[in-house]
């Protein structure tokens, strides 16, 4: 894949390509670099977080990683559909650095890296994850113990909660995985419980919520902050109210309140030939 079709389209601004095409990694330097990230991967991150020019550095690894990726999708029979989708994870990442430090380049290498190593695909809407369960799960009468094969799911930023293309992405993701992975789940904000108190029944992220059985919380984790105001403050105060659901999120907080996040689960159904994820009640068995 060439690098300059790959980053414009997958979307990354001009100011970003330039970053890319003005600072290449030279070739030596770059093999040496793509060696440690697969075979050592803790090693890989140690050494780039100790770069000064980190940010843009990612930014030109990951995009020339990404592009070399195509020929292993194609190997696989991956549609080309699903790669770009799959990549377009750059360009919003791409975008958050800018916001977060004022220039374009990737903060979220390790992120990233689950792409580049096909550990992570984006189906419309949704990324799923392979994975392996952590704790035992029982879904419709059926234990799943832990360490069954599973697929984490996670909601990329940049486009509206659409509540029929999140589901599409499910049916997707069980045509794409087949029938090996039979548990979907998903640990976000997003499924927090105590969103029931600060939105409407008919709001996106309740609509979205109603697409799992939600299974456990964890109250202290501040994620829901950081999603919604964009960073999170130990005095509640600070936190700005541009939105209602700002207002209202500052607004439980001051009075003591949580938000945390939830985990959610879906199960994979059968109907003749068909499969599909449906939420079937569950519950979790303690290890």
């Amino acid at each position: 894949m060439e690098l300059e079709r790959f980053m414009r389209r997958i979307g990354l601004p001009g100011e970003a390509r330039a970053v890319v095409i003005d600072h290449p990694i030279p070739p030596q330097e770059y093999r040496q670099w793509r060696e440690l990230f697969y075979t050592d991967a803790g090693a890989f991150l140690e050494a780039w977080r100790r770069r000064e020019d980190r940010l843009a550095w990612a930014l030109c690894f990951f995009t020339a990683a990404a592009a070399e990726a195509y020929e292993r999708y194609q190997a696989l029979e991956i549609p080309e559909k699903v790669y770009w989708e799959t990549f377009s994870d750059i360009a919003i990442w791409c975008e958050d650095c800018r916001q977060r430090h004022g220039v374009y380049g990737l903060s979220q290498a390790e992120w990233i890296g689950k792409s580049v190593k096909l550990e992570l695909f984006r189906l419309g809407r949704l990324q799923f994850e392979p994975v392996a369960l952590r704790e035992a799960i029982t879904l419709g009468g059926e234990t799943f113990p832990a360490g069954t094969q599973a697929l984490a799911v996670h909601i990329p930023a940049g486009e509206p909660l659409d509540i029929a293309r999140c589901e599409q992405s499910f049916q997707r993701a069980a045509a794409f995985f087949g029938r090996d992975r039979r548990v979907c789940i998903c640990e976000s904000w997003l499924l927090a419980p105590g969103l029931g108190e600060l939105l409407t029944p008919g709001s996106r992220i309740m609509q979205f919520q109603s697409l799992f059985e939600v299974i456990g919380t964890d109250e202290r984790n501040p994620q829901a902050e950081e999603r919604i105001f964009g960073t999170v403050e130990a005095d509640k105060s600070r936190y700005p109210e541009r939105s209602t659901l700002q207002r209202r999120a500052k607004a439980h907080l001051l009075s003591g309140g949580r938000i945390g996040v939830g985990t959610g689960v879906r199960m994979l159904a059968e109907v003749g030939d068909r499969v599909y994820f449906s939420s079937i009640r569950a519950t979790v068995t303690p290890v």
